[in-house]
Parts: structure tokens; C-alpha cells; sequence
């Protein structure tokens, strides 16, 4: 299982370190770093949870970090526009996200990914049915891509920052 981000109490990793606590043989991937680092490594040590703390990775080696785990979590509290989380779709992961605003405009739910509540219990239970389910994974891991390359590719975004320009500009 995979986590990407910055390490803030906005992220709700608490929860997931709880979750993922629950999981007998569960290892938890974190890329990122943030206030909060600390704290958390004290949380892991404390739940006797294996997680590895590999700090900023840079983002061209992001994806192949990516595709070594099975799952990409996002069990935020709220988020913006979940940058992370679409990179990891692109990658094909199979992805888990809380059920809060920006992440729920990203993930249709058991299309291209799972949505949860953001509980200990909520994404404990998505995590062990991602966990025990492969066909699932792979499923929803090859929608999640298509979507991201639909949505999010860069001709896409060329053409949708241009037409945003363009509108600026005729209203000047």
C-alpha cells in the first residue's frame, strides 16, 4: 500500500496508520514528507506497523514506486485537486480514497476506484477488499488509467489552459 503526499493532519494519516495496524503482514509505503513526520514515526513504533518513510521522491521516479505497490491510498479529510491521486491512477493503481470533497470529483466509485468514509474502520475495510481481491484491483486499476488519460493527459490540459486564455483574453 502506497501513500503519496505531504505529511499534515489534513491527510488523516493517523487513520490509515490505525487501518493498516489491523491488517496482519499489511506494509505501508509513504512518499512524502511534512510536519507531521515525527509524529507519525512515533505512531508506527507504537503500533508495531511496517512503514517505510522514503521522504520526497522526485516526480520522475514517482510512477515506479507507484506500480511496485498493489494499492494507492488517499484518506484525506478534504483535499484540493488530488494531484497525487490522479498520478496514481495514471500509473494504473488501484486507488482508495476517502469519500470528501476533491477526491469524490476524481474517483467514481467501484468504476475507478473506492471511496470510504474517512474512519479506521472505513478504510480498513476498503484496504482488505482491495487486498483480497485481484481481479478487483486490476479492474479498477485499468479504468482509473483510462479515465486519467481521458481527463488529465497533457493535450487535454494544453487544450483546456488555451481555451482559458482565450476566454480571458475576448473578456480583457
Amino acid at each position: 500500500m502506497m501513500f503519496a503526499g505531504s505529511l499534515r493532519p489534513e491527510k488523516n494519516l493517523p487513520a490509515l496508520f490505525n487501518a493498516v495496524a489491523q491488517i496482519n503482514g499489511a506494509e505501508l509505503f509513504l512518499a512524502g514528507d511534512g510536519p507531521q513526520k515525527s509524529e507519525l514515526m512515533q505512531l508506527a513504533a507504537d503500533l508495531s506497523l511496517a512503514v517505510t518513510f522514503a521522504g520526497r521522491i522526485p516526480n520522475p521516479q514517482l510512477p515506479a514506486e507507484i506500480n511496485r505497490s498493489q494499492i494507492f491510498i488517499l484518506p484525506s479529510l478534504y483535499e484540493g485537486h488530488p494531484k497525487a491521486l490522479i498520478e496514481a491512477m495514471a500509473c494504473g493503481a488501484a486507488v482508495i480514497g476517502t469519500d470528501v470533497d476533491g477526491i469524490r470529483n476524481v474517483i467514481e466509485p467501484e468504476v475507478t476506484g473506492l471511496l470510504c468514509p474517512p474512519t479506521v474502520a472505513g478504510i480498513q475495510s476498503a484496504l482488505e477488499r482491495l487486498l483480497a481481491d485481484s481481479q478487483l484491483r486490476a479492474r479498477l486499476g485499468r479504468a482509473a488509467r483510462a479515465f486519467a488519460v481521458q481527463h488529465y493527459s497533457l493535450d487535454k490540459i494544453v487544450s483546456r489552459e488555451l481555451a482559458l486564455l482565450q476566454k480571458v483574453q475576448d473578456n480583457w
